[in-house]
Order: C-alpha cells, then sequence, then structure tokens
C-alpha cells in the first residue's frame, strides 16, 4: 500500500515541530531544561543511579 505525500509531508512537519518544541526552550533557558528534564535534585538522582540522567551528564561531557 502505497502512502500519499501529504502524509509524509504532514510526518515531516509533526516531526520538525516536535524537535522545535523542545529546542526552543533548553536555548533560551537552559536552567529550566535541565530542572525540567532531572528534577530539581539533579545531583541527587545522579547519585541513587538514575540511568537516564546519569547518561545524560556522561554525553554532555564528552562533547
Amino acid at each position: 500500500m502505497q502512502l500519499s505525500k501529504n502524509f509524509y509531508r504532514l510526518m515531516f512537519f509533526y516531526g520538525a515541530l516536535w524537535n522545535f518544541s523542545f529546542a526552543i526552550p533548553g536555548l533560551l533557558s537552559p536552567e529550566f531544561s535541565i530542572k525540567l528534564t532531572f528534577g530539581t535534585d539533579m545531583d541527587q538522582s545522579l547519585l541513587l543511579g538514575n540511568y537516564y540522567a546519569t547518561t545524560c551528564i556522561h554525553s554532555w561531557r564528552r562533547g
């Protein structure tokens, strides 16, 4: 079954909209985005072994 070009246009448009909705707050207020992602006790969640927080912190430190 072949999908229409309109479907792909909408799919990529909504994908771009999704990406921008997360990128713009991160660029405008990075502290808010970090607290929103990891919570207010980010250091505590790293100590307790939050896998998601630990992985993100290690990937940010490499860059």
